[in-house]
């Protein structure tokens, strides 16, 4: 106890300035160990930032991405701190093997410049077994076939080199060499060849300050024909990609690497009979040749190297709610129902459409009005990313709530873009809302969703912050005292049971690993009663929780719980996955109508969060 005390008075005088949260700037990448053919994931983490206005790739120079960046907002619960958060997150794999290292992120956040940490990677020499961890997973092999064989035929005296690159090469093409920060640029990487020969894509470019988005893989199925200088090509496209530059520069598109195997045949061996002349023409495998009349060459082909001009934005007549929207867009907003009251939640519906950089952007804030207590928002993307640029919407829906009856506005919402085809900053908006609450019945409260802080909490805060610092030291110190005394008890009876050889946890581990915690949820899975089948699904996640964490259930709410899954030193991974899937639950449970189509998702991601827990607690 006197160990403690001093640390609590420090951790007192510092309490105010932990209170408004700091800005801050991550970079994680999961797992850190992997074999030479898997991929990790690295995120890109912005804490409690207002304004996150762009997050830039570092250069990655013995990676390829292979998917990404995939963008998410949120907030976290950490030991009772909540956190709202900005991430972007890509899937690369690794070209070497070893200790490889991932240099600092930048982010431009509330008008700063910050740094993240720098990460390493551990690639070992193990084929690995989970290619599958990223988003797709590449076809890099393909047979030129369907080719007339007269071009693999070596005649005396002709170079088979010479041959190779006169008859076979890689060309890269892009629809345009200058365009905006954020303005798409389509690049296609091509294989011209008139020989027959098996090739493997070695070097996948990684578009190293682009946001990635591939429109074709490498497929052998499919080429079409192309003549140059009077002599036809088969050609196959082994990536075709549209790349959303990030950041202003001379930015270069990497080269694309092919490793051919060919094989030539003699002149000299297929002059005997026609019948030879056959077989060639289908395969060179089934022809009744010696193997002295084959002469098998590998060569590397590679594309050429482009350079972008990527231009700034433009400074003057940005305004300033801009988050780097480049594109066309329209904006919309409405509530599911104008009329409430105090006993009802409501939902505000905020829709974004066009196209342009989609997957990049942000949602304008909602000023709620005093009174009504909004809440993060659902998010849904319907969006067709084959086209040029990206196309489609995307859906924010808000459930708030209102404690007293009266007319409310929700102020207009404005959504900032700039207009690459005709290099202008637009502004477009919303219509003010109007919604009316009257006096309801007596409700039960839900159980709350993380609240949105706003500036007069923070302001009615530090006016009266020693009186509140003083009264939560003393309950802090109250507490302390209990706790302790408590785990003096505790330490007692754990002596006294392992005098008498007794093992506290046996028991509960068995019924830990045995029960069908979700059994009840299952039960009502897809059978038209979504109410019915979220209720007992929360039910059955937290009475595992308090069970596997052995927490009272008088104390069972998700801040607990995270708290709890810290003690136990669970992964953060693992962590967060719970608290998104509790505020999942939450928020079906709260919403009017609970989302039919979410079941089957929901509750395998709750199964595999138990097994994640168990595995990790009972190894």
């Amino acid at each position: 106890m006197k160990r403690i005390l001093p640390q609590l008075f420090f951790f007192i005088f510092f309490l105010a300035a932990r209170c408004t949260g700091q800005v801050k700037f991550t970079a994680t990448i999961t797992p850190d160990k992997i074999g030479k053919n898997e991929y990790v994931e690295l995120k890109l983490i912005v804490e409690n930032g207002e304004d996150v206005e762009k997050i830039i790739l570092p250069a990655l120079k013995n990676f390829t991405i292979v998917g990404g960046p995939n963008r998410e907002n949120g907030t976290s619960i950490i030991n009772n701190i909540v956190k709202k958060y900005t991430a972007l997150s890509y899937f690369i794999k690794p070209s070497t093997t070893g200790l490889l290292s991932i240099p600092p992120a930048t982010a431009i956040v509330d008008g700063k410049k910050l740094m993240s940490n720098s990460t390493s990677l551990q690639v070992t020499n193990s084929a690995g077994n989970n290619p599958a961890a990223s988003p797709f997973t590449p076809i890099d092999r393909f047979i030129e076939e369907n080719i007339p064989v007269n071009d693999n035929i070596l005649k005396p005296g002709e170079s088979a080199p010479d041959k190779i690159q006169k008859n076979m090469f890689i060309k890269m093409d892009v629809d345009k060499t200058s365009c905006f920060v954020g303005e798409p640029v389509v690049v296609t990487y091509k294989l011209y060849t008139r020989l027959k020969s098996e090739s493997v894509l070695t070097k996948n470019p990684s578009f190293n300050g682009f946001s990635v988005i591939d429109l074709k893989r490498t497929d052998n199925a499919n080429y079409n024909q192309e003549t140059i200088n009077g002599k036809p090509y088969n050609v196959y496209t082994i990536r075709k990609a549209q790349l959303y530059p990030l950041q202003p520069g001379n930015i270069e598109v990497e080269k694309a690497e092919v490793e051919n195997n060919i094989q030539f045949i003699k002149e000299e061996y297929i002059t005997r009979q026609g019948q030879i002349w056959s077989d060639l023409f289908n395969d060179f495998s089934q022809a009744a040749l010696p193997p002295e009349a084959i002469e098998n060459h590998k060569v590397t082909l590679q594309s050429n190297i482009v350079f972008i001009a990527v231009k700034p934005l433009p400074e003057a007549n940005k305004p300033k709610n801009f988050k780097g929207a480049i594109g066309n867009f329209e904006i919309a907003a409405n509530l599911k129902k104008n009329n409430l009251t105090t006993d009802e939640s409501g939902k505000l519906i905020l829709k974004i459409s066009g196209e342009g950089n989609l997957q990049l952007i942000t949602a304008p804030g909602v000023e709620w009005p005093a009174g009504v207590e909004g809440y993060e928002p659902k998010i849904t993307n319907t969006l067709n990313k084959l086209s040029v640029p990206v196309s489609g919407d995307i859906l924010y829906e808000y459930n708030f709530t209102v404690d007293s009856i009266g007319k409310y506005i929700i102020p207009a919402m404005t959504f900032s873009y700039f207009d690459n085809k005709n290099n202008i900053y637009k502004t477009a908006a919303t219509s003010a809302i109007h919604f009316t609450v009257e006096k309801g019945k007596e409700r039960k409260q839900a159980e709350p969703l993380i609240e949105k802080r706003d500036k007069n909490f923070f302001d009615t805060f530090f006016s009266n912050r020693w009186w509140i610092i003083i009264a939560v030291a003393l309950l802090i110190i109250t507490s302390l005292m209990i706790w302790v005394k408590k785990e003096n008890k505790k330490d007692t009876n754990l002596k006294n049971m392992a005098l008498n050889n007794i093992q506290p946890d046996e028991k509960d581990t068995a019924l830990a690993i045995d029960k069908n915690w979700l059994g009840s949820a299952e039960i009502y899975l897809n059978n038209n009663n979504p109410v019915k089948f979220y209720t007992e699904l929360n039910t059955g996640f937290k009475t595992y929780l308090a069970h596997i964490l052995k927490i009272k259930t008088q104390q069972l709410d998700t801040n607990t719980i995270i708290v709890y899954l810290n003690k136990e030193n669970i992964p953060e991974n693992i962590t967060q996955q719970t608290q998104r899937i509790l505020k999942d639950i939450q928020y079906q449970l709260y919403t009017p109508e609970p989302d039919y189509d979410q079941q089957q998702h929901l509750f395998d991601n709750t199964k595999k969060t138990i097994e994640d827990i168990d595995g990790f607690i009972h190894p």
